[in-house]
């Protein structure tokens, strides 16, 4: 799925969500992702899943 299609369709939602890759790192996220995990965009792109999401 192109990057900017993807991007598209996250931010079209209020909840908090964010698109992995196979090696689950972050290749995307929605501005509620953003609030919800307090880092800026560019800061959870390419973060590993468990470095943003903990129990």
């Amino acid at each position: 799925m192109p990057q900017v299609l993807l991007q598209s369709l996250l931010d079209a939602s209020r909840e908090p969500l964010i698109a992995i890759d196979p090696a689950l790192r972050i290749i995307a996220a929605n501005p509620a992702s953003v609030r919800a995990f307090s880092r800026a965009n560019l800061a959870l792109k390419d973060r590993r899943l468990s470095e943003v999401i903990r129990d």
